[in-house]
């Protein structure tokens, strides 16, 4: 989003979507749970007639990646989220590294 040519619009990079950007994972792993107020906060500020997007590369999503936090997905029906784990609406391939393909078997 920083290196956007001049004149982008946040329309033109994600479409119809918002992004939501939070380090869900991070939250999760160290905190164990998501920080005191932002679930409601996200209910108080997410507009019903938005569709907003997110990634999170935990292994349970975002609504089962805090162990201290769950939320339930109904509370969010217009947030599509991206998920290396599967918990979410497209699962995407968690890569840490590029890998080499492997010899051919004979």
């Amino acid at each position: 989003w920083f290196e956007r040519a001049e004149g982008t619009r946040l329309r033109d990079i994600f479409g119809p979507f918002i992004p939501i950007f939070v380090p869900w994972v991070d939250l999760a792993v160290r905190s164990r749970a998501y920080p005191n107020g932002m679930i409601p906060m996200l209910k108080e500020k997410m507009r019903a007639d938005v569709l907003y997007i997110t990634v999170s590369q935990h292994d349970l999503g975002v609504f089962w990646g805090a162990k201290g936090t769950r939320i339930p997905r109904h509370d969010f029906p217009n947030l599509f989220v991206l998920s290396a784990g599967g918990y979410g609406h497209v699962p995407v391939p968690l890569l840490k590294q590029l890998e080499m393909p492997l010899a051919q078997m004979p």
